[in-house]
């Protein structure tokens, strides 16, 4: 059976999480604001700085944190139990991510903890030189950003609160192993960082479902994606137009890698960029094949369909959520949904990477629907199996 995506029912992001229960998660730089997101997978956004190596400090007051794995530093008022938590969630994961690279982090990893989303915009502007209004993005959108230049790590406690800090953690701890291992200066492709600390954040859970239909949607449109993007520029552009799918795809595409040369492999690549050598030229030594081969393998393995997903769990409110996917971008599509004594038609379109979520079943009875979705050159069917109440 070909192979792109694993579609396995996994709760939303509980990462972004992302895989992503958290908020936004990235690595930092001053450049182009975020793009709305598809309303599928909640947002994070990638840049990389290119900004001054040297360390900063910050005019908001910080006050060291216990912790035995890193250099933790928080602004008074974060709860004094929420600093606790905050201490062992860092230790559980340093110690995880030096278990998947197999090495330990060369220095106590720095992170800074800020109360409050406008202090945590002041000190982005502080410690990475961001400009007004990119610090004012970062904090509205984002749970946490990492700086590759001076390898600190900025966490917003009031945009992470209730979420699954260790995976937000986990997300930009992988960057700083990354750039450990291959240096400040390294060039390798936007999308495989970021489906690197992806991937690892995900864990065994896996990319989340919404995640997963995202990015199927993506490449049945776009497949060769991936071609374009190998610097942040080309990152920022598509990012732009496409929304978080990328990360998504990203993820998958990092999983295929190591599914081909296995995680050893991946990570001694990595310490052969360190050692000078080219991201590609390492990838060829490793898998037998070019970097743009892989790509272009991987997705024309991957099997397109337009599709209709529909969850098992209802909401609150006793609806089951349905999600198209593989239909074109901005496009009308018929629905009409079926059932003893009961037939139920309209319109919709689709989004800019040919998604499209609804819901359907608390005023319904208690039974099974067909939903056909049918647009001028696209169709698929799914059924709806209400619960009694």
């Amino acid at each position: 059976m070909k192979s792109l995506l694993k579609i396995a029912g996994v709760s939303t992001l509980a990462l972004l999480a992302l895989v992503f229960v958290f908020r936004a998660q990235a690595s930092a730089n001053d450049g182009p604001s975020c793009a709305p997101t598809t309303g599928f997978v909640p947002q994070f956004c990638v840049n990389v700085p290119v900004g001054t190596s040297v360390r900063q400090e910050t005019t908001v007051p910080l006050s060291t944190a216990l912790t035995t794995r890193a250099d933790v530093r928080v602004e008074s008022g974060i709860p004094a139990p929420e600093v606790v938590r905050l201490a062992a969630s860092v230790d559980s994961a340093i110690s995880r991510i030096e278990q998947v690279f197999g090495r330990s982090f060369t220095a106590k990893p720095r992170i800074l903890v800020f109360a409050t989303r406008a202090s945590f915009a002041r000190g982005t502007q502080d410690l990475f030189s961001y400009s007004p209004e990119t610090a004012a993005n970062v904090a509205a959108s984002y749970g946490g950003v990492f700086d590759p230049q001076t390898l600190t790590i900025a966490v917003s406690w009031q945009s992470s609160v209730g979420s699954n800090l260790p995976r937000l953690l986990a997300h930009e701890l992988t960057h700083l192993a990354t750039r450990e291992m291959v240096g400040l200066d390294a060039v390798m492709p936007a999308w495989f960082e970021e489906g690197l600390a992806a991937e690892i954040e995900a864990g065994d859970a896996g990319i989340d479902k919404d995640a997963q239909l995202a990015a199927r949607s993506l490449l049945a449109n776009a497949p060769r994606t991936l071609d374009t993007i190998s610097t942040l520029a080309d990152w920022h552009r598509e990012y732009a137009k496409l929304g978080t799918a990328l990360y998504a795809v990203s993820a998958e595409i990092v999983g295929a890698m190591e599914a081909q040369i296995g995680r050893g492999a991946m990570f001694a690549l990595l310490a052969e960029v360190g050692h000078g050598a080219r991201f590609e030229d390492a990838f060829r030594a490793h898998a037998g094949e070019n970097l743009d081969g892989f790509l272009a393998r991987f997705t024309g393995n991957a099997e397109f369909q337009p599709t209709v997903a529909v969850g098992t769990v209802p909401d609150s409110s006793g609806n089951l959520g349905w999600t198209l996917t593989g239909f074109a971008p901005n496009t009308e599509v018929r629905i009409t949904i079926s059932g003893q004594s009961y037939d139920l038609g309209y319109t919709i379109r689709t989004d800019g990477i040919g998604m499209y979520r609804g819901t359907f079943g608390s005023t319904a009875a208690f039974g099974s629907y067909t939903l056909s979705a049918k647009s001028t050159s696209s169709s698929a069917t799914g059924t709806i199996a209400t619960a009694s109440r």
